[in-house]
């Protein structure tokens, strides 16, 4: 989940490490999650961004603490830019082939107005 403060949380599998695997056809559900409106702000957004992967991948590199001066008028969110840098080795040069049918991703925005 990206918040609109920019922090990042891994929502499942819950503990860091966890290789938890869904089998074909089943389904998780997540509950408690709530959204809201920060003290002093009209507006909020949250990206829940989900990852269907064929081999366990440990997401939890990717959490992070809220961003101090997040620009909240940026419609492109941080994670979007930081995976597709790594799709595309900007970060690091290096060549090499993705097989996009090893994955699969989808994402669902939570927009909260005053």
């Amino acid at each position: 989940m990206l918040s609109n403060d920019g922090k990042v949380d891994v929502l499942y599998p819950d503990s860091e490490g966890a290789k938890e695997r869904l089998k074909k056809g089943s389904s998780i559900t997540l509950e408690n999650l709530e959204a809201y409106l920060p003290e002093g702000k009209n507006s909020s957004t949250d990206v829940f961004k989900v990852f269907a992967t064929r081999a366990p991948v440990d997401f939890n590199a990717l959490a992070s603490p809220p961003i101090k001066g997040v620009d909240e008028n940026n419609l492109e969110d941080p994670l979007s830019q930081l995976l597709g840098q790594a799709m595309q080795d900007v970060s690091r040069d290096v060549r090499r082939a993705i097989n996009p049918q090893d994955w699969e991703t989808t994402m669902r925005v939570v927009r909260v107005i005053r």
